[in-house]
């Protein structure tokens, strides 16, 4: 089927493989992440963010300590959104690269049509049709994904600042 894939798609079938492969990576990175790793982090940066607004209390206005927790959260919202850019960009463009195939699969229809060569006709179609679905079957779980990851994220940066906000009053 590989075989059969990459002999029809030629270079684009290559980079929707690489972005098949890349996207799987990073969705099983990301659910490893947040069913393991990030319960543990989410207590110890709970604590960290604790410890900075006990440390600042004496010192500081409780809006500069806001500003500073939202710095702190801000760039701990960087970190846990690594890679979810690349899902984003993936699920943009693979869709465009199947849409690319598309095109020229067309153009290589058309050389079939002027020559009245069926092969080359169905040749053409094929490779339209492929290249259309691969992107297409790579895009989807990609959004879908992506929007996942969003959403959890966002829910967590809002309880994190909840409990903080909670602590300070």
């Amino acid at each position: 089927m590989l075989n059969y894939i990459l002999s029809t798609t030629g270079i684009l079938g290559l980079i929707l493989i690489f972005n098949l492969l890349l996207t799987t990576a990073i969705v099983l990175y990301k659910l490893y992440f947040f069913q393991s790793v990030w319960p543990k982090q989410k207590k110890v940066f709970l604590v960290e963010m604790l410890e900075i607004y006990k440390n600042l209390n004496q010192k500081m206005s409780k809006t500069d300590i806001f500003k500073i927790l939202e710095e702190k959260l801000d760039t701990k919202r960087n970190q846990i959104e690594k890679y979810l850019a690349t899902l984003g960009t993936i699920s943009s463009v693979s869709p465009l690269l199947g849409l690319l195939g598309t095109v020229l699969g067309m153009i290589e229809s058309t050389k079939g049509i002027l020559t009245i060569d069926n092969d080359l006709l169905l040749k053409g179609i094929s490779n339209a049709l492929i290249t259309t679905a691969m992107g297409l079957v790579i895009a989807i779980p990609a959004i879908i994904f992506y929007n996942f990851f969003i959403d959890k994220i966002d829910k967590t940066i809002k309880e994190i600042k909840d409990k903080i906000i909670s602590y300070l009053e």
